[in-house]
């Protein structure tokens, strides 16, 4: 019902955005989630519980796109890339520590409620121990560092990367190049997601 009232160019960003379930980090997070969950109940059919939660997952951030579509109305806005003038291993290096606390912030934004969410969880019921509580601990602290370094590698070092060679292809004599090159780049991209690979 929602893509009924929500603005037209939204439905397809709003569909897209299921696919963030099939991505590397988020398919072994959700299954274990979902046969932690199918492990808890009882009866011969609790292991086919768990794929109502893995639908679930794909289908929310589909409904929070479409929902967020009705009620926020975006400006239009045009992006612009500036390619930093790195010419030694420290200028680099100075481009990474400078970027790292923005993007060790934002990844804290998203990851403290799900912390949060898991320590009501824990003092409500009690249910895992010290040893438990440790492990954890660890790999939310790996996780967390994981995601930052992955994060802020993409973001500075990658995307520039890509954006200058893309650029530097279409501006030359060989912009045919673009075609087999995206296509070679599809094919690996999609050969990574998990969702492919099933």
């Amino acid at each position: 019902m929602a893509h009924i009232f929500a603005p037209k160019e939204f439905v397809p960003t709003a569909f897209d955005s299921g696919g963030v379930t099939t991505g590397p980090i988020t398919v072994p997070f959700i299954m274990a989630l979902g046969a932690g969950l199918a492990a808890n109940k009882t009866g011969k059919n609790a292991g086919e519980h768990s794929f109502g939660l893995v639908s679930l997952c794909s289908v929310g951030p589909i409904l929070s796109v479409l929902l967020l579509s009705i009620f926020f109305k975006p400006e239009a806005a045009t992006a612009t890339y500036e390619i930093a003038d790195v010419k030694t291993t420290t200028d680099a290096i100075r481009q990474f520590t400078t970027a790292l606390p923005h993007y060790a912030k934002e990844i804290g934004v998203a990851f403290v409620p799900i912390v949060f969410v898991f320590i009501i969880f824990q003092l409500l019921t009690r249910r895992y121990h010290v040893h438990n509580m440790l492990k954890m601990s660890f790999g939310f602290l790996y996780t967390y560092i994981g995601l930052v370094m992955f994060l802020t590698g993409a973001n500075v070092g990658f995307m520039p990367a890509g954006r200058l060679i893309g650029a530097q292809i279409a501006g030359g004599h060989f912009k045919a190049l673009l075609v087999p090159i995206g296509m070679l780049m599809g094919y690996f991209v999609v050969a990574a997601e998990p969702a492919a690979q099933i």
